[in-house]
């Protein structure tokens, strides 16, 4: 199974990918960990990044010149430390997972994905999408899903290869 998070101050949303899709939304990061602790889990995908460092900085950077349009960790501080505590959270309960960084701008313009219908073009079911913070959440989901087929750029964020080649 594989999940996306989107984070923002007051909410966090969660799609979990497995045989179905599911999208939840939850006010506290405990609310994620409670409902990931028990699954087995192989990928997270994060739509904020969970460290600072000079290196994600450079590859940030990298990015933007590269034409991508995101916005860098530095530029959202609070953000970065509910995320660092979401990691921490998951990593204490014993959740052995990869977690990776995405962005829903990229993910969306790499593969084309701006609507529920290119979701379910995928092959997903999106009747439990009910915001836009749960799209964002499921294109994580989607992301974790390239990278976990190796289909991916690791450009300090997750850059799904496109589909059109």
């Amino acid at each position: 199974m594989i999940a996306g998070i989107k984070l923002t101050m007051d909410n966090c949303y969660l799609a979990v990918l497995g045989d179905t899709l599911e999208t939840y939304s939850f006010v506290e990061n405990r609310e994620i960990v409670e409902h990931l602790s028990e699954a087995e889990v192989d990928v997270i995908a994060i739509d904020t990044a969970w460290e600072r460092s000079q290196a994600v900085a450079q590859e940030e950077q990298e990015l933007i010149d590269e034409g991508f349009s995101f916005i860098p960790a530095e530029m959202e501080p609070e953000l970065v430390k509910r995320s660092e505590h979401l990691v921490n959270l998951l990593k204490r309960k014993g959740l052995d997972c990869d977690f990776i960084r995405f962005d829903p701008v990229i993910t969306s313009e790499e593969l084309a994905v701006h609507s529920e219908n290119a979701l379910e073009s995928l092959g997903l079911d999106v009747s439990s999408i009910g915001s836009s913070g749960e799209f964002d959440a499921v294109l994580g989901a989607v992301t974790a899903r390239f990278y976990q087929e190796e289909q991916f750029e690791d450009m300090g964020v997750v850059v799904p290869k496109s589909l059109e080649g």
